[in-house]
């Protein structure tokens, strides 16, 4: 019986994966994030997408993010807005691409003082 437990976790550990590995969704890009408001671009690379949606995930310590600004290859933009705090662990909501190839993500953010740990790691998270 022990002998069939093992198997039974792993193939259970495959059936709970987060819908953005199971839906293939590819890292983008990440930035280590302080205590401060900032501006950052995540520039992307020229052969990935074109991407139909992004999210945005935060790890380590909260960020209030306040903006994306997605620049395509074509020199349009689109514009989201959240002005909300995403804690540890927590993501935004799915955003909807025009389906065309992106050059670079702007995004306005702050961490919260005295949070811990010291910096934040956000994560952009593409679906072709």
């Amino acid at each position: 019986m022990k002998y069939l437990l093992l198997p039974l976790l792993m193939l259970s550990s495959l059936v709970l994966l987060p819908s953005f590995q199971a839906d293939q969704w590819d890292l983008i890009g990440m930035k280590d994030v302080k205590y401060k408001g900032e501006k950052d671009v995540l520039k992307v690379n020229a052969t990935e997408g074109p991407y139909t949606q992004l999210k945005v995930f935060v790890e380590d310590a909260p960020v209030h993010l306040y903006s994306l600004k997605i620049m395509y290859h074509d020199g349009t933009f689109q514009n989201e807005e959240f002005y909300r705090m995403i804690n540890d662990g927590g993501r935004t909501k799915d955003i909807t691409l025009v389906g065309k190839r992106i050059d670079k993500i702007e995004f306005v953010y702050a961490t919260p003082l005295r949070a811990q740990p010291e910096k934040a790691r956000v994560l952009v998270f593409g679906k072709k």
